[in-house]
């Protein structure tokens, strides 16, 4: 029961598909950084 640290208890079968809470931030992160860069170049090109 390696996995019942990192994910967090869902039915069997899909925990091997639900990303890691870190991954999670991470890519939450990288969304937030991408869109701040889209709406400052939508701003630029104005």
């Amino acid at each position: 029961m390696l996995w019942s640290k990192r994910y967090a208890p869902l039915p069997v079968g899909t925990h091997l598909l639900a990303p890691a809470p870190e991954d999670i931030l991470v890519e939450r992160e990288r969304e937030r950084v991408f869109i701040r860069a889209f709406v400052q170049q939508s701003f630029e090109l104005v």
